[in-house]
């Protein structure tokens, strides 16, 4: 006959092999759920300063293009100063969205649509020459007008806007995600020296010391989302990572170390379990 602790003993157990279950899907929820924080890294404006750094670079790059122009079309452009000066910026500046934007600058036909030589001549040669209207009509070429550059409408220039869920350009994207590949990375990286840990010292002191390894990425996440600062944020996702193993070895190895040997069936529900919830977190999440 059984005795009455071997039932309770029993449950226990399974109610351990089962918190063990959920810890693994918890933090496997963690770890595959780093993709989940873009719209919200977003909206504080993680990573925004790729965008003016790249930004600043397009503009000294372009800058540098326009000192290595020709004369004559500096000439052109200089001409063309009074007509785009003001409110539409410097020369400079419309010089350099120009070669932004990818703009052909061609002389004879960018600057005189720009300073109204084009259509000024063309009405001239209307008015002193008299060609049949139906050879005007098959012979001009009819062309599209170009619209006037705006040296202040590229988008990498304007402030990225708080509380906006999408990307401010590619390369916030780029940054963002090499940030979260390390993240990624770590999760691979950590396994074998937090296996080493368990082994040495037990997995209850490696749950423990993953548990706070999370808690403080956690912290990490929160005070970076408050004080807008991307070092903060990019340590917490960094220490998430590195403690999702820590938290799958200490919950399997302490679980273990509480069955014993005498209890295959479960030991064997637990190894299923265990790995049953690895692979769904990363289904789920």
């Amino acid at each position: 006959a059984m005795s009455a602790a071997g039932p309770q003993n029993s449950i226990v157990l399974w109610v351990a092999v089962l918190l063990a279950a959920w810890c693994t899907f918890a933090m496997g929820g963690v770890v595959f759920g780093v993709s989940a924080l873009f719209p919200a890294l977003y909206a504080q404006n993680y990573k925004s300063s790729a965008c003016s750094a790249r930004c600043s670079a397009s503009a000294a790059t372009s800058t540098a293009a326009v000192g290595s122009w020709p004369a004559t079309t500096k000439r052109r452009l200089a001409e063309a100063g009074e007509f785009l000066s003001g409110s539409r910026g410097t020369l400079l500046e419309v010089a350099a969205s120009a070669v932004l934007r990818g703009r052909s600058l061609r002389e004879g036909s960018f600057f005189d649509r720009l300073s109204g030589k084009a259509e000024h001549s063309k009405a001239e040669h209307s008015a002193g020459e008299s060609k049949p209207e139906s050879r005007n009509r098959h012979d001009a070429p009819h062309r599209r007008e170009l619209p006037l550059p705006q040296p202040h409408a590229h988008s990498c220039s304007d402030t990225c806007p708080l509380g906006v869920e999408t990307k401010c350009c590619d390369h916030q994207f780029v940054a963002f995600s090499l940030a979260a590949s390390l993240a990624f990375f770590l999760v691979d990286a950590a396994a074998a020296p937090w296996g080493e840990l368990a082994d040495r010292r037990g997995g209850k002191l490696t749950l423990a010391w993953a548990s706070l390894l999370s808690i403080a990425g956690f912290a990490a996440l929160a005070g970076g989302a408050y004080l807008l600062d991307d070092a903060i944020v990019t340590a917490g996702l960094l220490a998430l990572g590195c403690a999702g193993p820590g938290v799958f070895n200490g919950a399997f190895y302490g679980t273990l170390e509480l069955i014993g040997t005498g209890e295959p069936k479960i030991r064997a529900a637990l190894t299923s379990l265990n790995a049953a919830a690895f692979d769904g977190s990363a289904l789920v999440f």
